[in-house]
């Protein structure tokens, strides 16, 4: 089996990204875990969900429209639809503009140009409560995802040509997606790869949503960074990497402090 890898900068996990991806997490968490906060003008709405296609050289450089308008790729100057495509699906809280999303967006551009990176904005329903209303979403989006995958392949976007990529609780909407094109569509992505899958309420499975799993692609890789704190602390796809033993604190990350799952403060 070929394995197509992921951009030197993104596979490696730097201290940049890893901070980064620490920080996306962990600020905030204490007062959205059980939607004590709320993110202003977002509503958690199918509607409300954005592609971002970068055309340029940089992060700063991007279309954006809703996904249930993907077909207007076809149209954007600098997607080609013969090249690789990368959707890039963000985890709990983040937002667009979140440090850890240009990081990996930028070494994609810098190290594989050409391919056409899109990021799944779904920050209007990864907010508030995480297990009454993120972690229940990540199906919900997949579904939402996965239908216009459906049609842009029916429109000649190669779907072996598709690499799904998820962080965190966008893992396992990446991993829903792919599900759902399997069993809704009779469509398998070739490659998914899962950065750290949320583990609270996924695992074990089933014991609120499913988790993302070997069955859902072709090939599944998994990077555990994480396991046992925020995320997952099992085997869970074709091929699992364990950096450092997968455990948190990674070389180069802030040292985590835990904090209680409720918010007293005004």
């Amino acid at each position: 089996m070929t394995v197509l890898s992921l951009p030197p900068r993104a596979a490696g996990f730097g201290r940049t990204a890893c901070s980064a991806m620490f920080r996306a997490v962990s600020e905030g968490w204490k007062r959205y875990w059980w939607g004590t906060g709320t993110i202003p003008n977002r509503n958690n709405r199918l509607e409300d969900i954005y592609l971002r296609f970068y055309n340029g050289s940089s992060p700063e450089d991007y279309v954006e429209f809703p996904l249930s308008e993907a077909t207007r790729l076809f149209n954007i100057k600098g997607f080609d639809k013969n090249n690789s495509t990368v959707l890039y699906i963000h985890g709990f809280i983040e937002t667009a503009l979140q440090e850890s999303i240009q990081v990996v967006v930028s070494s994609y551009l810098e190290s594989k140009p050409g391919t056409n990176i899109i990021l799944l904005d779904w920050s209007n329903m990864s907010h508030g409560s995480y297990l009454v209303n993120a972690a229940r979403n990540t199906k919900k989006v997949g579904a939402a995802a996965a239908e216009q995958i459906k049609v842009l392949v029916e429109n000649g976007l190669p779907l072996d040509k598709i690499h799904i990529i998820g962080h965190s609780l966008g893992s396992h909407v990446a991993g829903y997606t792919a599900r759902e094109l399997q069993n809704r569509y009779q469509k398998t992505v070739k490659r998914l790869t899962a950065l750290d899958p949320a583990f609270p309420a996924f695992y074990p499975d089933g014991v609120v949503m499913e988790h993302i799993n070997s069955e859902d692609a072709e090939f599944v890789d998994v990077i555990h960074t994480d396991a046992g704190g925020y995320g997952a602390p099992v085997r869970t796809g074709t091929v699992d990497f364990w950096p450092n033993g997968g455990k948190s604190i990674q070389p180069g990350c802030p040292r985590f402090a835990p904090v209680p799952l409720s918010d007293d403060s005004k």
